[in-house]
């Protein structure tokens, strides 16, 4: 596959979101080696696995949800030092704040405690290139199948809370179109349905208006 040039007339961050197991990594590493950018993988996975293999996504608090919309405020204030005047797609991020939120909004007992949905339109609103978002889907059946973490008595609630992320971030992409906030949404991607290979080209056809060869 042909490398694609990030030089461009504008800077964009491209975003991939999606439920667990709809290829978010693979594909973003794939999609930052062919644009020749930096890929940024999911904070809120990483952290997880250095809670170690007990702790369960869906039982992660308040706190663990602060510290994830810090530290990716943080990440992109370092982009935004680091890539002055890059021009074209500047880097691939996986899940970002859109992610964030919808993990936030529904982990059990921390949704009513801060206004997640007015705090990712205030992140967005603020952020200081426009976004592409690259929306990655599955089935439920290939959901279950790619799912793997055993989390014992908690495995059920866990995967029934991944699948339910998965659903409420389809209803927060769609309601970001059209909301004048630099934000521009990419056809969407049944990872089922598809090979990597073939879901990859056709990011990076998207992606055409945004780069050159």
């Amino acid at each position: 596959r042909c490398a694609v040039s990030v030089v461009g007339s504008s800077t964009f961050d491209v975003i991939l979101v999606g439920v667990h197991g709809s290829g978010k990594t693979t594909l973003g590493q794939q999609l930052a080696r062919a644009l020749a950018v930096p890929f940024e993988p999911e904070l809120g996975r990483e952290a997880m696995e250095r809670l170690g293999p007990s702790r369960a996504t869906v039982d992660a608090g308040q706190d663990f949800d602060a510290m994830l919309w810090a530290a990716e405020g943080d990440r992109d204030r370092r982009a935004r030092q680091e890539h002055r005047g890059v021009r074209g797609v500047r880097r691939v991020v996986e899940t970002w704040h859109i992610g964030n939120a919808a993990y936030a909004i529904r982990r059990p007992g921390t949704s009513t405690r801060r206004d997640w949905r007015g705090e990712l339109a205030a992140r967005l609103a603020g952020h200081d290139v426009p976004i592409l978002v690259q929306r990655l889907h599955v089935d439920r059946p290939t959901f279950d199948r790619r799912y793997s973490e055993h989390r014992g008595a908690r495995e059920d609630a866990q995967r029934e809370f991944l699948w339910s992320v998965g659903e409420l971030l389809d209803g927060l992409v769609a309601g970001l179109a059209g909301s004048g906030r630099g934000i521009t949404l990419l056809p969407p991607i049944d990872t089922s349905a598809c090979t990597e290979r073939t879901a990859g080209d056709a990011i990076l056809a998207a992606l055409r208006p945004w780069a050159r060869p």
